[in-house]
């Protein structure tokens, strides 16, 4: 049984490149439990790599929170404004309000973005709690912000020094304080924001200050789960987002990974999720070997980059390494700017599609060792041809046996010599078909069942030109 789980990622254009997203799938019922988790690792690949932008698909999907949130950040950016209209008028009790509501409305989009307009609040709101004179409430505001962000840059022009070198002491404190081990747990697994940075599929551990930290978690066709909290442990559970993420194309893609098939369906998926570049990332698997293969399309089918690696010991690791190898760098088109599209991971594991010059090369090959092996039979004909006719008639049964022996030799020299012959001509047609100067296309031209090897897999021969 072949297994695959392909995760594709998308995305739309920003000045210097594109941006990107992921979603994850599997042939096999019994690889379903990988997927969350590749879907996690990929999409958090795509927002760390430098070339790119990484959108997570969960925000596309789920239209009403995406929306919610961004009517949440219109929201609060009118409260600033108008905090910092109170602040600038010394109405403290005003300022440090708004400030803190404009807070609250940020507090879960920060989970999962840049938490900089929420940190922005929470220190002016510190700022107004300091000038009205609450310094230990203002000590506690920028311990809270500095926890989440500790490279927060104050505005040394909009805040009194006194309270910019209080900051400085909390981020003293901070920085010197032991880190503590943060564990968050998802339902279902999901990709773990903390403090507004992706930090890989659920469950997540890791060492941070002590202190409350935003923490998000998003899987594409869930809502949004996010907390504010200081517990050690973090527990959360992603409602529907009420759309259901396994449109046809994925199905397609589960079922057929040829090139035609997986055209259209990558098509289908940019065109669902709005984006201008696909990434698909898959683990495979046939009898014991397993393998992770990462591809990377562009809008008209180009092929910008695709990796296998083997997975020797985790899948996250092969993941990884497959990702890096897909993304590091953008493949040249074929002649005339044509997109090239073929890239040897269509059909699986073990399987590995033949160019032109090397199905030529096979093609010759077999029609010359079926030439030789003709020439071979050829020469056990005529020494038959003449022991028979060295031998007396009179031993009627050993002429008939030495008559008909090389009668057979005789037709299946002729049979391995029409066959070397079409194979050496074929050989010919092959290597010197002429190419359409528009495509760089590669069209399969043979293909042979997989033959079970011993001791586990299975061999099979392909080739496109």
């Amino acid at each position: 049984m072949t297994l695959l789980a392909l995760v594709l990622c998308a995305a739309p254009v920003r000045a210097g490149g594109p941006t990107a997203a992921a979603v994850a799938f599997a042939l096999s019922p019994a690889e379903t439990p990988e997927v969350p988790a590749l879907q996690a690792q990929a999409t958090q690949a795509l927002l760390g790599a430098r070339s790119l932008r990484g959108i997570d698909p969960a925000g596309r999907l789920d239209a009403a929170g995406t929306a919610a949130r961004a009517a949440a950040a219109r929201a609060a950016a009118a409260l600033l404004r108008r905090g910092r209209e109170a602040f600038d008028n010394l109405d403290l009790p005003a300022a440090e309000r708004l400030f803190g509501e404009a807070a609250d409305r940020l507090a879960p989009g920060a989970g999962i973005g840049p938490a900089g307009p929420y940190v922005r609040a929470v220190v002016w709101q510190a700022a107004s709690r300091w000038v009205s004179g609450d310094r230990d409430g203002a000590q506690e505001g920028l311990t809270q912000a500095l926890t989440v962000k500790p490279d927060a840059v104050l505005d040394r022009g909009a805040f009194p020094p006194d309270f910019i070198a209080a900051a400085e002491r909390v981020r003293g404190e901070i920085a010197r304080a032991p880190e503590a081990t943060f564990e968050v747990e998802t339902d279902p697994v999901a990709l773990v924001w903390i403090d507004g940075r992706a930090r890989g599929p659920a469950p997540v551990r890791i060492a941070l200050p002590p202190g409350a930290h935003l923490v998000g978690a998003t899987a594409p066709g869930s809502g949004l789960a996010s907390s504010f909290s200081s517990d050690a442990a973090v527990a959360l559970k992603l409602p529907s987002a009420g759309v259901a993420w396994f449109p046809p194309a994925l199905r397609t893609l589960a079922t057929d990974w040829r090139r035609p098939a997986r055209a259209a369906a990558l098509e289908g998926l940019r065109a669902r999720l709005d984006v201008d570049e696909l990434v698909a990332v898959g683990l495979e698997g046939r009898g014991g070997d397993r393998a992770v293969a990462a591809i990377r399309v562009a809008t008209d089918g180009h092929v910008l980059g695709f990796a296998r690696q083997a997975v020797a010991g985790s899948v996250r690791d092969a993941a990884a390494a497959a990702l890096a190898g897909a993304l590091g760098r953008d493949l040249p088109r074929g002649r005339g700017g044509a997109p090239v599209s073929d890239t040897g991971l269509e059909d699986g594991l073990g399987f590995r599609p033949l160019g032109r010059p090397q199905v030529a090369l096979l093609s010759a090959g077999v029609g010359a060792a079926a030439l030789a092996t003709g020439v071979l039979f050829g020469v056990a004909e005529l020494h038959d041809r003449a022991a028979f006719a060295s031998t007396a008639q009179t031993d009627a049964g050993r002429s008939a046996f030495l008559r008909g022996l090389g009668e057979r030799n005789g037709t299946i020299a002729d049979v391995l010599d029409v066959l070397g012959i079409a194979g050496v001509a074929g050989a010919a047609a092959i290597w010197y078909w002429p190419r359409g100067p528009a495509s760089t296309e590669r069209s399969e031209v043979i293909g042979t069942v997989a033959v079970p090897l011993p001791g586990g897999g299975a061999a099979a021969v392909a080739g496109a030109f």
